[in-house]
Order: structure tokens, then sequence, then C-alpha cells
């Protein structure tokens, strides 16, 4: 994970050269509310990254290119670093700690996002793919410009997952259960 946010560091301050103004760097605080049985919630740090170069963007700690757009259809490839659902087997209770550890995947993907022409409502399209199975997601969001400064987005999505994902992040494999 270090290494993953150095590295993200390292693009950020590189983009940053050649983005022309283009780009916004901040830092947050991730929050998660743990899925598995006796991992407490837990918080980390999460770089918030905005950057635009030419077709190429980073937007948190996805790192993507954009390969078609016109006005109402874009096309893009990503790399997301951090994808799936972290935990550590000491952080289970007791009873649990046959479980390995189950760690984030990078997962690359393709987005397309569409203008459907109703009241400004746009949607997208995404799959996924990495070492521990796939995800799809399908969303619809409208922005609102409150101001220069201030746009609220809300949004819907549905989320599937492959059977080799959940296997991994939420499953048991063969070995884990036979430690109990």
């Amino acid at each position: 994970m270090k290494k993953i946010l150095l590295g993200l560091l390292a693009l950020t301050m590189s983009a940053t050269m050649f983005a022309e103004d283009k780009f916004g760097i901040g830092a947050g605080m991730g929050l998660s509310d743990s899925m598995y049985k006796g991992a407490e919630d837990k918080a980390y740090p999460m770089p918030l990254l905005d950057i635009n170069y030419g077709d190429f963007y980073v937007k948190g700690v996805t790192v993507g290119y954009e390969f078609y757009k016109d006005d109402a259809f874009a096309a893009s490839l990503f790399l997301d670093p951090l994808a799936g659902f972290a935990v550590d087997a000491e952080d289970l209770k007791s009873g649990y700690n046959n479980i390995d550890d189950r760690k984030f995947q990078a997962m690359f993907g393709l987005r397309l996002d569409a203008d459907t022409g109703f009241y400004g409502v746009r949607t997208g399209l995404t799959a996924q793919v990495g070492e521990h199975g796939g995800e799809g997601k399908l969303s619809a969001f409208k922005a609102y410009k409150v101001d220069e400064k201030l746009t609220i987005v809300p949004s819907v999505h549905v989320k599937g997952y492959s059977g080799d994902f959940t296997d991994y992040y939420f499953g048991v494999s063969k070995e884990e259960a036979r430690r109990n």
C-alpha cells in the first residue's frame, strides 16, 4: 500500500509540471465500515487527486486515458490500484483466525459515459478485472452547479461481482476451512 501511495505521489508531482493549472491536489481520510465479522472499522489517509493532461487523467487514485469523447459519449481505459476489500486476518475475532489476509488488488477497466438526453442525466458503465476477479457497475448521475466553486452530483450505482471476486473477498477457501 505504501508503494502504491508513493507511486501516486510521484505521478502527481510529474503530472503537475505539465498540467498547466489543470490539477487539484488534496488529502482526505477514508473511513471504512468493515464487512468482515469482528474486524474493526478503519480510517486511512487518502490522496485526493484531480489531474487532467490532454486525454490522460488521475481521479482520486484511479489513473486513466480517455480515448474517445464527443458531446454525448466518452470512453476511457483506467487502472484502479486500490480495488477490492482488504482485511488483515489478525483483525478478525477469535474463531475466524483460520482466515488468510485479503489484499487490495489493481484492476484494469473500461468506462463508458453517455448523456441520456433526459434532463441532463448521464449514465456510466464500468467493467474492470484484476488478479482476484472482476466487477461491473452501472451508474446514473446529474451535476448541479451551485456556484463557481461548488457542484453537487447525486448518483445511483448498481454493482455486480464475478464469482472469483466474491470467492476471494467474501468466501472461505477449502484450505482455510480445513484449518478449523
